[in-house]
């Protein structure tokens, strides 16, 4: 996948990630034996971090984030599930998925992103 930018300079949902741990917590809550990344409408699963912890707590603090060589991102707040989420799903995914429909992020650099990368803190920037 390419991760590019908007153009719009204050787009803070550019980018959408899933955690790949809550599939299946998800996938009960929904009644489905399991849930395939792809109908969740997010343009990244990844796995092995926690999502929520990679946002800055402080608003004069940005922490910058490395998705493979090329990409730079900063996780901007979480990302909310949609009707189309229960069109896709079914009735009551709405709410299995509240507080668990991973989080939109900024593109800070664009590039490729490869299946596998990983993922690393690239900076702590101080803003005013």
């Amino acid at each position: 996948a390419t991760a590019v930018r908007s153009g719009r300079q204050s787009s803070k949902r550019e980018l959408t990630l899933f955690q790949a741990e809550h599939l299946p917590i998800v996938a009960g809550w929904c009644g489905l034996a399991e849930l395939e990344p792809t109908r969740l409408r997010r343009n990244l699963v990844v796995s092995g971090l926690n999502l929520i912890g990679m946002r800055s707590p402080f608003p004069n603090v940005v922490l910058e984030w490395a998705v493979g060589d090329e990409v730079i991102i900063q996780i901007t707040g979480p990302c909310d599930p949609c009707s189309k989420m229960a069109a896709e799903l079914g009735v009551g995914s709405y709410n299995a998925l509240r507080g668990h429909g991973g989080m939109t992020a900024r593109i800070l650099s664009g590039g490729l992103i490869r299946l596998g990368d990983r993922m690393r803190l690239n900076a702590i920037r101080h803003v005013e």
